[in-house]
């Protein structure tokens, strides 16, 4: 049976967590990107010992850094979530990836004018997408992810064995998992902890805690409807447009917009247009994303919704420094995410534990059958060699039982040959 060795597994997982932490740390850092425009000085011109920044429209360096950061922080939402999605309808999220960034480029070309033509910001766009499909296509999160290569979902994560169950059944099975060759009790013991994970893994497959999943038309509607708003999200950023600048008033079913403390209704258009372009996406990643990490995405909606209720609600500094407000909602999340992902790292390693244990089932029982040249043994032998060369044949359940048989027959031959 081609089984990894304990080494190989770890290595593994090591790497494919590694993946699911370094999209983590993006989503979160990404949710706070844009306060660090405060870091820059609120000056026409902001020279330094290693570069010197004049924009040529934006009124502040500051004011220049933080329209910079509004658009990349959806750009890397978009981004992480194509490469993570597996429908078919992940194409259409290209099409705001596409419009934030050539919005990006467009203004930072308009400000210092560093490339060499016009059409220059369509080639940089281009090379974008091909990047991020290209990604997609290498890394087949949706294929090759730790949760995919063990059954682990949003949905059934609460389900994982606590860790100080976890730790004792490692303890209990490690040191017996050391001895070279095993007896009887070592290998029933094995047997024992083999079967419950066993169970488990089964558990998690099973129907009852399936996702539902809709009839194929009312699924096909969805999709279309998830990708036709996804196409027309980029629209959001354009409503300003119908707002002429410098308009302070402007009647809405026979009330007036107030200002919420911007010079003019365009800008206060512009910033709640950004927040918006930012909770929406998210909302519509959470509910169609089953990643174990999906939890982490109440972060950056929460920064988001709080940012376009503190437009709303006050007259203060725009993505100012009430987002401290935001820090036991962050705390909560994130100390939840943690307890979660601390279970599924440990069930993780009980399932390496698992490939472990079935290593070493196999190989007692080959050393078993190794160890004789009665024809009976021989016959027992070579029906181990074919259960082990078919073992994909077999439910799990079924192939532990057939080997238990053998197993069961090996040791009748060594008393009668005692």
């Amino acid at each position: 049976m081609q089984v990894s060795t304990s080494k190989s597994i770890k290595k593994s997982s090591t790497s494919l967590f590694l993946v699911d932490f370094t999209l983590i740390f993006l989503i979160i850092s990404s949710s706070f990107l844009v306060y660090f425009h405060h870091l820059v000085p609120d000056v026409k011109e902001w020279e330094t010992v290693f570069f010197s920044i004049t924009p040529k429209i934006t009124p502040t360096v500051q004011a220049l850094a933080y329209h910079t950061l509004v658009k990349i922080s959806p750009i890397i939402f978009f981004s992480i979530w194509f490469i993570t999605e597996k429908h078919w309808w992940r194409f259409s999220i290209l099409v705001p990836i596409a419009f934030l960034s050539f919005q990006l480029i467009s203004n930072l070309q308009d400000e210092f004018g560093i490339l060499p033509f016009d059409s220059f910001e369509l080639i940089l766009v281009g090379v974008y997408l091909v990047l991020i499909v290209m990604i997609n296509n290498y890394l087949k999160y949706y294929r090759f992810n730790i949760g995919a290569k063990f059954n682990i979902d949003s949905e059934n994560l609460y389900l994982l064995p606590r860790s100080k169950e976890n730790k004792s059944r490692i303890t209990k099975v490690k040191g017996v998992l050391d001895q070279e060759n095993l007896n009887r009790d070592q290998l029933n013991t094995i047997y024992k902890e083999y079967n419950y994970l066993n169970e488990t893994s089964d558990y998690l497959k099973s129907e009852d805690f399936a996702r539902q999943t809709y009839s194929f038309i009312p699924k096909l509607i969805l999709e279309v409807l998830l990708a036709l708003i996804l196409v027309l999200t980029p629209l959001l950023l354009s409503l300003y447009d119908f707002v002429a600048p410098g308009v302070r008033e402007l009647n809405f079913l026979g009330m007036n917009m107030p200002l919420f403390g911007f010079p003019d209704l365009r800008t206060f258009f512009w910033v709640v247009c950004a927040k918006i372009i930012l909770i929406i996406p998210v909302s519509l990643w959470f509910f169609s994303n089953r990643h174990w990490w999906k939890y982490f995405l109440l972060i950056p909606f929460s920064v988001g919704l709080f940012q376009l209720l503190e437009i709303l609600s006050s007259t203060s500094e725009v993505d100012g420094y009430k987002f401290f407000n935001l820090v036991p909602i962050i705390l909560l999340i994130s100390v939840v995410m943690v307890v979660l992902t601390r279970r599924f790292r440990n069930y993780v390693l009980l399932l390496e534990f698992y490939n472990i244990m079935e290593i070493k089932i196999n190989k007692t029982i080959k050393y078993l059958s190794y160890h004789s040249q009665s024809e009976k043994k021989k016959n027992l032998k070579k029906e181990l060699t074919a259960l082990i060369k078919d073992h994909k044949k077999y439910a799990p359940s079924e192939y532990l039982e057939r080997l238990k048989g053998i197993k069961k027959r090996l040791e009748e031959l060594s008393k009668e040959q005692s």
